[in-house]
């Protein structure tokens, strides 16, 4: 009994005993409280140097005043925080910069991430956040949030707290640029540079993958800049295609603030030979004046498909086709362009066709040929944005595949050259060689369009310097079967020829395979005029047909003497050849109106005195005013009046006859419009011509 009479006695003066005891620890906590100084050696990565921790980001110059702690304690009886953790910098700004770099306006309850984690626990060091750093945004995180805010004079108002004037925020970074080689040989050290720009960063933070290591290495921190650059080198110890990724972050480690980039590094075997009169890989050969980069690699370790150093291949345009082969090595055409009197090595000569089989014209904006051999290749305009990465050779273009054409007069750097829906177009490319055969490769063609082909060129045994006379080789291109013509219209024949000598010759022919009609010869023109195009006007005489063919034949022979030893080559199939009874129609007319010229002169000699009829006519043709020009007759015939009638009959359509005794017009319409003329005039000044209008008066004149 005595005992629950004691603690009953004990229950009743607990809270008096708890305030007693809450109020002394108070009282010695204000007599001696602890402002904890801690130096750069307590903060990670901080040197006597430097002002902020390269591996943190915090001060290594901070005064802590943790509330609670005194001398002797470890921890703050008050808000449990280690009396021995930095908090805050003097200046509370950083505090605030810190809280608005970690805090998102997307934070609210339920939200969950390593986000959330890394301000649960700077609210925690701050001395705001009491709970488990879990990552999860709950009440006990929003309330913490909210008592920074609150104690800061940060509005909760707004979707992400306002920072005060003086103080820093952080942007993303962005790097600007990467320098460095992008080809190397094993053991080879190279050097990259790296440059970003954060305005606002404390600094910033880089690192790099090499790509041949598990490990990145890390880089320095820089103070803060504008422009900030690091450099790095590296050696790769095995050949092979490197990319390099090199990474920049603020002084917060902020990675979604961060960037990075990377590039292709080419690494391979030194050469085991050097080009004609090179003793190594650099400088130029005093022989052929060519760089000694340009190496034989006898057994390549890298990948058969060349790097393409940030070159960007533009979108393929299958309606486009081609081909591209080797026809020659005897011509010396480049030199020129070098600014060069003397002739250099002999070039290479590609023979190039490009088809386009769409229905949109193409035009040409830039070629570039690559050899397999590593590092050789040429390009029609000057620039290392190719595939090698590097200003390639001259590759000087003729417009056309023309024999004794010289792409010195023809070449354009800015080429658009034509090629026609569902025509092609054939030409030579010239490019100096090295001393090798030429063991195959491809072609890029580029269009202004922003489209693009490739074209494989295959392996060739013909030697720099030689001179080589091959097959000639036709094909007819158009009209291939299919089409149909009207007398007297145009016909575009098209067709592409290979291997040309300078004394062939081209005979173009209009055929009716497998009939007793004969072989009619079009054109026949000289290798050095040859265009690869030819426009014929159809005869009115040819007689209509369904059977029609074109055939091409490249004749190796005296000009003019035969086709012997030469190609041939056949439309695919036949085409026609009509009459256009509307063209026919409109001659009849013109034909009848010009009559009447000539009748016209007749009457005004017989007339007395002299003139066109006594008497006017004010529009008609067919009931012309009596006495009057139209009305005229020849030993009792009309004969002015029958030719404007049988002109009218062909026509079907209006008429106007004007006449005084001095002058005269017959204006009938065709039958159909041509080149935008709908009428046929005839007059006494002369005029036989075609106008929009209908006459009016006595002249043609508009």
């Amino acid at each position: 009994m005595q005992k629950v009479v004691e603690w009953a006695y004990m229950k009743k003066y607990m809270p008096v005993l708890l305030f007693v005891t809450l109020f002394i620890t108070l009282l010695g906590f204000n007599a001696q409280s602890a402002s904890a100084t801690m130096d750069y050696n307590d903060i990670q990565g901080c040197t006597a140097t430097t002002n902020f921790s390269p591996i943190t980001g915090q001060s290594c110059s901070l005064t802590t005043t943790i509330a609670g702690c005194i001398a002797g304690y470890s921890f703050s009886p008050i808000t449990g925080q280690s009396c021995s953790s930095v908090v805050s910098q003097d200046d509370s700004s950083v505090s605030v910069s810190k809280f608005n770099d970690l805090f998102k306006s997307s934070f609210k309850t339920g939200v969950k991430g390593n986000d959330v984690k890394l301000l649960q626990q700077f609210l925690k060091d701050e001395g705001y956040y009491f709970g488990k750093v879990d990552g999860k945004y709950g009440k006990i995180t929003a309330r913490a949030v909210k008592d920074f805010q609150d104690d800061n004079d940060l509005s909760t108002t707004i979707s992400r707290p306002v920072t005060p004037p003086t103080v820093s925020d952080h942007s993303p970074v962005v790097i600007s640029g990467v320098s460095g080689p992008q080809a190397l040989y094993v053991n080879e050290q190279g050097t990259w540079t790296v440059t970003a720009d954060d305005t606002y960063s404390n600094g910033l933070h880089y690192g790099v993958d090499w790509g041949d290591s598990p490990t990145p290495e890390k880089g320095t921190a820089f103070s803060a800049s504008v422009q900030q650059s690091a450099t790095f080198t590296h050696i790769y110890s095995k050949p092979g295609i490197y990319n390099p990724t090199f990474l920049v972050t603020n002084s917060n480690r902020n990675q979604e603030q961060g960037a990075s980039t990377s590039l292709s590094v080419s690494v391979r075997s030194k050469p085991t030979t050097f080009p004609a009169g090179c003793t190594s890989n650099s400088g130029f050969s005093p022989t052929t004046e060519r760089s000694c980069d340009d190496t034989v690699v006898i057994n390549p370790e890298i990948p058969v498909t060349p790097p393409t150093y940030g070159y960007q291949y533009l979108p393929i345009d299958s309606n486009v086709s081609g081909t591209v082969s080797l026809v020659s090595a005897n011509e010396d055409k480049v030199y020129k362009f070098n600014g060069s009197v003397n002739p250099h090595t002999p070039d290479w000569k590609w023979a190039v066709t490009i088809n386009n089989n769409g229905t949109s014209s193409k035009y040409i904006s830039r070629l570039i040929l690559l050899h397999n051999i590593s590092g050789e290749g040429w390009e029609t305009k000057y620039s290392s944005t190719n595939p090698l990465g590097k200003v390639l050779g001259l590759l000087a273009t003729t417009s056309t595949q023309c024999t004794s054409c010289d792409p010195y007069n023809t070449y354009s750097d800015n080429m658009n050259y034509l090629v026609s829906a569902g025509g092609s177009l054939s030409f030579y490319a010239y490019g100096e060689p090295a001393n090798r055969m030429f063991s195959g490769g491809y072609l890029i063609v580029e269009f202004t369009d922003g489209t693009s082909t490739k074209i494989s060129i295959p392996s060739s045994s013909i030697t720099p310097g030689t001179v080589v006379s091959q097959q000639p080789s036709v094909t007819v291109i158009s009209p291939n079967g299919g089409e149909s013509f009207n007398l007297g219209n145009s016909m575009n024949i098209n067709y592409s020829v290979a291997n040309l000598a300078s004394t062939d010759w081209i005979r173009i022919n209009l055929v009716r395979p497998g009939t007793s009609f004969p072989s009619v010869t079009i054109a026949s023109i000289r290798a050095e005029q040859n265009a690869g195009s030819y426009t014929w006007i159809i005869p009115t005489t040819t007689t209509p047909a369904s059977d029609y063919e074109i055939s091409v034949d490249v004749c190796r022979t005296s000009f003019g003497t035969g086709c012997g030893n030469g190609a041939t080559d056949y439309s695919n199939a036949t085409f026609s050849i009509t009459a256009q009874p509307s063209l026919v129609a409109n001659a009849m007319i013109k034909a009848r109106l010009s009559n009447v010229r000539s009748l016209a002169e007749v009457v005004y000699d017989t007339t007395s005195p002299f003139g066109y009829g006594t008497a006017s006519n004010s529009s008609s043709c067919t009931a012309p005013s009596a006495n009057s020009l139209f009305a005229a007759t020849n030993n009792g015939t009309s004969v002015i009046l029958d030719s404007i009638t049988e002109a009218i009959n062909s026509s079907g359509g209006a008429s106007f006859c004007g006449s005084t005794t001095s002058a005269w017009v017959a204006s009938v319409q065709l039958k159909i419009p041509e080149n935008g003329n709908n009428y046929w005039c005839v007059d006494s000044t002369g005029f036989s011509v075609g106008r929009a209008a209908i006459a009016s008066g006595t002249s043609c004149a508009i």
